[in-house]
């Protein structure tokens, strides 16, 4: 299965955590591609493709947070969503997401939303 896992919001805390579940997918046989900021998915490297990055402009430390944070988070899907083909992938994870902003990504795929909480 193709899977494309987008970690739009990066965590540098979440890295070794994605790693575990990542590990475990490419184990079970998957092709796994991944979308998130620049060198978010270094500990991973060699084993899936980055289809994209996230550029840095998106991460910038905006005025007015909580506000700020679920723009900046809108910001970052809706870029997304214009630069993947989808129709490359037979699933779509979500390692971290805002349940505030997560709407802003549109697809036909299945979603895997990991909630932490």
């Amino acid at each position: 299965m193709k899977i494309l896992v987008i970690d739009y919001m990066s965590y540098s805390n979440h890295c070794n955590f994605n790693k575990i579940h990542i590990e475990s997918l490419f184990n079970l046989g998957h092709k796994l591609y991944f979308v998130g900021k620049k060198g978010h998915f270094d500990n991973v490297k060699g084993r899936g493709s980055i289809v994209c990055e996230i550029p840095e402009w998106v991460y910038r430390k905006y005025p007015y947070p909580p506000l700020s944070v679920r723009l900046k988070d809108i910001m970052a899907l809706r870029w997304v969503n214009k630069q993947i083909r989808q129709d490359n992938y037979d699933i779509i994870i979500f390692p971290t997401y805002d349940i505030m902003s997560i709407w802003a990504y549109k697809t036909d795929k299945p979603v895997l939303l990991i909630n932490h909480n």
